[in-house]
């Protein structure tokens, strides 16, 4: 076992984060969780987070708003249920404090042009910078052949919206296909990432696999943002209050956690297909995307066309 957990943070290439990561189950399943100082933090699809910042399975077509003081400043999160009740999430200072701190080292990966190899974060992505607002982006995800080996590795794959150059913090809006998030297999959820330094995930749902079309999409209704993640009947919503904040980048991303080895990467293609962008104007787009290097275990994206990537590995 000792030798195991030595060949484990070599390859993972990362000690610091080898000594503190650990596998927990819950209900059956494995999760993933590591400590950094008081800390207890979990994967999510936009970076390790603290786990009191964490809110999954927080129901569908609820509403997600940032509450603020007279002075702009964020002091509470909102959830709202379609039944109109209300849940107030306060503010807490190490959840502010450590979006922070990802919001830095992502800014820091942006300039120099760092790629993760078999550690955890965004892998293979493909991103635009879009010549005004985005109004809307949608697509179609077939699902990819379920990893050769069954660990603790969480896979998240997802088309998404962030506002990097304008507004009140990042926030992402995120239809994500996840492979053991605490469920075991392949699920889908809505997600969103970080008003107030919180992450919300919408009701995940489950029944589908390998090969199979599912469709995430992300719309600007209003003063809010719909994001939708549905396969036939089954949806996973969420409605993000827009709170002055400019959407202004788009992506196409698989990000892991606790790969330790190629077969635990989905074998083949991932493919997103029939992608729009739409911007805020209402006008069609065509994304001119840039996508990372190549990664290990054989892994690359290719931009097959302006609507259609592909990721690969193994």
């Amino acid at each position: 076992m000792k030798v195991l957990w030595v060949v484990c943070c070599v390859v993972m290439a990362v000690v610091a984060y080898c000594a503190a990561e650990q596998q927990v189950v819950d209900n059956g399943v494995p999760v993933l969780e590591r400590t950094e100082g008081d800390l207890t933090l979990i994967p999510t699809p936009f970076g390790w987070r603290p786990k009191q910042c964490v809110h999954r399975d927080v129901g569908n077509d609820v509403v997600i708003r940032s509450v603020v003081d007279e002075q702009g400043l964020e002091y509470a999160v909102e959830i709202e249920d379609k039944a109109g009740q209300v849940k107030s999430l306060p503010i807490l200072p190490e959840c502010v404090a450590w979006d922070k701190k990802m919001q830095i080292e992502r800014a820091a990966r942006r300039m120099n042009g760092t790629v993760n190899n078999l550690q955890d974060g965004w892998l293979d992505n493909a991103g635009y910078y879009p010549p005004s607002l985005v109004g809307s982006f949608d697509g179609d995800y077939v699902v990819p052949r379920s990893p050769a080996s069954e660990g603790s590795q969480i896979l998240f794959y997802f088309i998404g919206a962030t506002n990097f150059k304008g507004g009140s913090g990042e926030t992402i809006l995120q239809p994500v296909l996840q492979w053991n998030n605490g469920i075991r297999g392949w699920s889908f959820a809505s997600w969103n990432c970080c008003p107030g330094g919180q992450t919300h995930e919408a009701t995940p749902f489950v029944g589908f696999g390998p090969g199979a079309v599912i469709y995430g999409g992300i719309d600007q209704s209003g003063s809010n943002w719909k994001i939708l993640s549905s396969w036939g009947s089954k949806r996973s919503t969420l409605d993000v209050a827009n709170a002055g904040r400019d959407f202004d980048w788009v992506d196409a991303t698989l990000e892991t956690y606790g790969v330790k080895s190629c077969p635990e990467f989905a074998s083949g293609d991932m493919k997103f297909y029939n992608m729009r962008l739409k911007l805020s104007n209402g006008q069609g787009n065509t994304p001119s995307w840039k996508t990372t290097a190549p990664t290990q275990c054989n892994g690359h994206i290719t931009v097959q066309n302006p609507s259609s990537i592909v990721i690969s590995h193994n």
